[in-house]
């Protein structure tokens, strides 16, 4: 693993104990892009969820682009062109991947996702993680660029944060169906001593 400074490992350390304290589903949704996006220079970071049974993503860019209403339908529409996407998915959770370990699938190349979204936007690197699955809804971090390829310090950076975030992903999911359960719970009217 690339060697990380010590200013960096600082910054990744504040990020995660803002992550682990975030409980509420909609607030991570939103600080996991946001603030990895502070840890690699991006120009646009997003969290994303996949359900290949039922046909559904959600993707949340940091921040929302002002392109997001013309060409947000496309890349939900194609979606499943993605290589992290692909199913089976080839990509081990947490093993952080470049549109340049794709460079030699023609079906990438050729898709259509690759040339209605990501050309037309600008993204023509992009540094993407699989966080892991809960049920068949997968989970991936993604960050683009348009410029400057990704270095090895910042797959380090993801590669170092990803269990983390999908960790703190799973916990919070969990914390939320359990005050769902709680609140469906009827409480006594009257508390029972003996």
């Amino acid at each position: 693993m690339t060697r990380l400074p010590k200013r960096q490992l600082l910054r990744i350390n504040r990020y995660l104990l803002k992550l682990y304290a975030t409980r509420s589903v909609d607030a991570l949704r939103r600080f996991i892009p946001a603030g990895a996006a502070r840890l690699i220079a991006s120009d646009r970071a997003s969290f994303n969820e996949f359900d290949p049974a039922a046909g559904r993503n959600y993707i949340l860019p940091s921040p929302v682009p002002a392109y997001w209403s013309r060409f947000g339908p496309v890349i939900l529409a194609h979606m499943h062109e993605h290589p992290l996407a692909g199913c089976p998915c080839p990509v081990a959770p947490h093993e952080p991947r470049t549109y340049s370990d794709f460079h030699d699938v023609p079906e990438w190349r050729h898709s259509t996702l690759y040339h209605e979204y990501y050309l037309p936007v600008g993204a023509r690197h992009q540094l993407f993680v699989h966080l892991g699955s809960i049920g068949t809804v997968r989970y991936s971090l993604a960050f683009n660029r348009q410029l400057k390829d990704f270095s090895a310090e910042d797959r380090a950076v993801l590669e170092l944060i990803s269990p983390h975030v999908a960790s703190a992903w799973q916990q919070t999911m969990e914390y939320h169906r359990w005050q769902r359960q709680c609140l469906a719970v009827p409480l006594a009217a009257e508390p029972a001593f003996r």
